[in-house]
């Protein structure tokens, strides 16, 4: 499963300032208040602390194999989101991957 790494969720300045459209290197949301968080056109976003994460993947039974924090190439933009910054993902996961299994 392939989700949203936190820190590039509560960095992200969409919510906060209209102008913000990127991830930035400053704390703009709360870790433990981040639940749904508007995106464009009406969507949104679904965010789960790593521990909300794992008792929800447990609680549907599944075991946790690994947790992958891809981090690209120098120069290259990360996979997930357009809106961070290259340098940003360099210095912190713009995603992670959840390995579970059902055993």
């Amino acid at each position: 499963m392939l989700t949203a790494h936190v820190p590039s969720t509560y960095a992200d300045g969409a919510e906060a300032d209209d102008d913000a459209d990127e991830v930035t290197t400053r704390l703009r949301h709360d870790y433990f208040g981040l639940g749904a968080i508007a995106e464009q056109h009406g969507a949104a976003t679904y965010q789960l602390t790593y521990g909300g994460w794992i008792r929800t993947l447990r609680g549907a039974g599944l075991t946790i194999d690994d947790l992958i924090e891809p981090r690209p190439d120098p120069g290259m933009r990360s996979g997930y989101t357009e809106t961070d910054p290259p340098d940003w993902a360099r210095r912190w996961p713009a995603e992670i991957l959840w390995i579970a299994r059902k055993p």
